[in-house]
């Protein structure tokens, strides 16, 4: 797993999630708030909340330019990392191919 190296600590990569998901080693998500967040806590939910939005937007304008990635894939598991890949990286000149 790629990881970087900051200052000497090993950092492994994260998912940003919200307050639904289970907290695991490679989930963050924001402290609860029960009433009694300290202000870095606060800080922390507030600054993890502007990222999720950042990936969020991501997510949106990467579905609204490859639309075609909404269609179902009605083919040979083997074959899906293809398929997508070609409708990736010629979303104008979609037609199927037989692999």
């Amino acid at each position: 797993m790629p990881c970087m190296d900051i200052n000497g600590t090993q950092i492994l990569p994260l998912i940003l999630g919200d307050s639904a998901y289970p907290l695991k080693s490679w989930l963050m998500h924001p402290f609860q708030d029960d009433g009694a967040l300290t202000a870095a806590h606060r800080h922390f939910n507030k600054e993890l909340s502007k990222a999720r939005i950042v990936v969020e937007h991501g997510f949106g304008q990467t579905k609204a330019r490859w639309s075609c990635m909404d269609k179902r894939i009605d083919e040979d598991m083997m074959k899906i990392p293809y398929i997508t890949l070609l409708r990736v990286v010629s979303p104008q000149h979609l037609y199927f191919v037989e692999l």
